[in-house]
């Protein structure tokens, strides 16, 4: 489950994290509520949101989309699908997660080489990671 941060715990963690973009920074700032995951750099606009449950436009930041799962039974399934393929490591992207789809839409993406917003024709390059 995300671990809820207070402000001051959020602030100065977001700062040690040296590739994550100012402009992230300041949405991640914006929001009322956020969380963290305790096993990733993801950090999620709603406290609503669980292992079991995301809400309707819930907003997540994160480096790592389109992952399976480590489920030691069942069925692997894709966790955090996108509307478009994100290459995973290389970039932070910023995405609005839709109940009636079960995907997230990509808002936006930068380069954590060089800080630089990644424009659309970009992601057509893409692959997501199997």
């Amino acid at each position: 489950m995300p671990k809820h941060y207070n402000r001051l715990q959020l602030l100065a963690y977001i700062e040690k994290v040296k590739t994550l973009p100012e402009a992230y920074r300041e949405v991640i700032r914006s929001w009322p509520d956020v969380q963290k995951s305790p096993y990733s750099r993801s950090f999620y606009s709603d406290r609503g949101k669980s292992w079991q449950h995301t809400p309707d436009g819930c907003e997540r930041i994160s480096d790592h989309w389109n992952f399976r799962g480590k489920r030691r039974r069942g069925p692997q399934q894709t966790h955090c699908r996108t509307d478009r393929p994100i290459t995973n490591g290389s970039r932070w992207t910023h995405a609005v997660y839709s109940q009636s789809t079960q995907t997230w839409t990509v808002k936006s993406s930068y380069s954590k080489v060089t800080g630089e917003e990644i424009i659309d024709s970009d992601q057509a390059e893409c692959r997501p990671e199997v």
